[in-house]
């Protein structure tokens, strides 16, 4: 309703996401771009738990998704001469991470594990990114982003499911295996 984000932004923006997909090799650079420049397109600021509407001044789409688009290049840039310079080779493996083996990964192996939210904690990550969930096209109706609400684990403490907490999760609160 170009309350959080103008209409006309919004069709920019879902136009450019659909000619990505046309791209092909360069497609996830892109909608990451798009992704990425969102905030700053929008009438929102992330704030912790919320999306806070505020006043900012107006920004063009083009503008915009080059800055970033430049931005990554750059980082693009930088991670390729680190990755000459150093010995080792980064590996990025998508897992458990309460059983590393069952994604290959040797015992002994590895130096840094990064992860990615949710957490069961007191942050509505859905709610949150909510505009790019919408505008990348990963939820197409309000029915679909409700079903991916309830379907994250304790991630905002505003819905209480009638399964709050699994019971094979809590086995493994209990067991002492998540913190392991």
């Amino acid at each position: 309703d170009g309350r959080c984000i103008s209409v006309h932004i919004a069709k920019r923006l879902i136009a450019i996401g659909e000619a990505a997909e046309e791209v092909g090799q360069n497609r996830d650079f892109i909608k990451l771009g798009i992704a990425a420049s969102i905030e700053s397109l929008s009438r929102v600021r992330r704030d912790g738990r919320a999306l806070r509407i505020v006043t900012k001044p107006i920004r063009k789409v083009a503008p915009a998704l080059q800055e970033i688009w430049e931005a990554m290049a750059r980082d693009v840039t930088l991670l390729r001469h680190s990755r000459q310079k150093s010995r080792s080779i980064c590996t990025v493996v998508l897992g458990d991470g309460r059983n590393p083996a069952l994604s290959g990964i040797p015992d002994e192996s590895v130096d840094l594990i990064v992860t990615s939210p949710p957490y069961p904690n007191t942050i509505d990550y859905s709610e949150v990114y909510k505009l790019e969930l919408w505008l990348l096209g990963f939820v197409r109706s309000a029915a679909e982003f409700l079903a991916l609400r309830h379907s994250t684990f304790r991630s905002h403490p505003t819905y209480v499911g009638a399964d709050a907490i699994p019971p094979d999760f809590e086995d493994e609160m209990r067991s002492g295996s998540l913190g392991r």
